[in-house]
């Protein structure tokens, strides 16, 4: 477990971090819609916390359901307007039903992934669009389409609460492959009561994602040749997770692709080494990406509150703390941080604020123990070797 100790009037409250795991998916993926837990790389996580209740107001995806491709390019459809059960599923771990007007997937146990498949369709190309509402969970929680899928293997493609987006193969005897690895966009609607609009292709060789009308991927793979849909929701962090999807539609991917659209850039490639920082940085906003290789505190008789506590990215890069304390609860876990390069003596370092440490998450405090679900400055990078 990972904890932040704040250290304010001698109160000690705790901040409870931790980073998302690199598994995406489940070991075994069933036909049907079940739950699945997942390996968890990363560190014990506290127990879930209860629900959070969504506020009235929403953000909409832009409208892009093509209303004039033909009825002949059309290959399924559902708005989840009829009453129908067939894909209700429900265990200990979460529920799929039809309910407020979409197709409700809730996962309130940590760790796990429940698919809804869509029963009888099996293809080889085939374009999946689907608007996709976030009403319960954390930053670093995540949903998504999947394509191709089998027993054994499949094309997974997510976005993340947080504006995160991949696309990888899963392989039963392999696990995952990151065809594209997480990065960050724009054009992603973040935070609960938000949606977006996904668009997916899977045709021949190539797999494309795109989120409200962005085309953000496009890479090619040929290890999958067909089958089924499904829509999913991954619980990776403390509080229970629940999307609703609306609005699905598979057609022909023909007529929607377009080799001229460009590919919006991403935050990976602006990624640093931790070892590449150095004093000609100061000043300057760098995200840096590397494993926490070690942590500590350094007494400081000239600091407000008598000292720091750090931790160290690759051996190379610190990110000090004057308001919260860390622990080895850290070792081992690859992160991407973005923030303003400050000197620390001669050192180049990261400054993790006080605000920093609520910014994105749910907080709770119980006899002057604050708990916070997860903050926004620490985010996944699974490109730690």
């Amino acid at each position: 477990m990972m904890l932040l100790t704040k250290r304010i009037n001698l109160l000690m409250v705790f901040l409870i971090f931790c980073t998302l795991f690199s598994g995406c998916g489940p070991s075994t993926e069933e036909l049907v819609a079940t739950a699945v837990a997942q390996t968890a790389a990363a560190s014990t996580n506290t127990p879930i916390p209860p629900s959070v209740t969504p506020t009235p107001s929403v953000t909409k995806a832009p409208t892009i359901l093509p209303s004039s491709t033909p009825d002949t390019n059309v290959l399924f459809s559902d708005d989840f307007s009829e009453p129908s059960s067939r894909y209700d599923y429900a265990d200990d771990g979460g529920e799929i039903k039809q309910s407020e007007g979409g197709l409700s997937i809730s996962v309130t146990e940590l760790e796990w992934i429940f698919f809804a498949y869509i029963p009888g369709y099996d293809y080889e190309n085939v374009a999946i669009e689907v608007d996709v509402l976030s009403v319960e969970g954390d930053p670093e929680d995540s949903y998504g389409v999947v394509c191709r899928s089998t027993a054994s293997s499949d094309y997974t493609f997510e976005i993340s609460y947080d504006g995160y987006y991949a696309i990888s193969l899963w392989e039963e005897d392999f696990g995952y492959t990151y065809l594209i690895d997480w990065s960050r966009s724009s054009a992603i609607n973040t935070g609960l009561n938000n949606e977006n609009h996904l668009t997916v292709i899977c045709n021949n060789n190539q797999l494309i994602l795109k989120v409200n009308g962005v085309l953000l991927a496009n890479v090619t793979n040929d290890k999958l040749s067909s089958g089924e849909v499904d829509l999913f929701a991954s619980n990776d962090r403390f509080s229970n997770v629940k999307v609703i999807f609306d609005n699905l539609l598979f057609t022909k991917p023909d007529d929607m692709l377009d080799s001229s659209e460009p590919i919006q850039s991403s935050a990976t490639s602006a990624c640093q080494s931790p070892s590449s920082i150095s004093a000609e940085d100061s000043g300057k906003l760098i995200e840096v990406c590397g494993e926490i290789t070690y942590w500590g505190d350094v007494p400081c008789p000239n600091c407000a509150l008598g000292g720091y506590s750090f931790l160290n990215l690759d051996r190379s890069f610190t990110i000090i703390s004057y308001e919260w304390v860390f622990n080895d609860g850290w070792i081992g876990d690859c992160v991407r941080v973005s923030d303003t390069v400050e000197m620390l003596g001669n050192d180049p370092v990261f400054v993790y604020g006080k605000g920093e440490g609520y910014a994105g998450s749910d907080c709770t405090t119980d006899d002057g123990i604050m708990t916070c679900s997860s903050g926004d400055y620490f985010g996944y990078y699974s490109g730690c070797k």
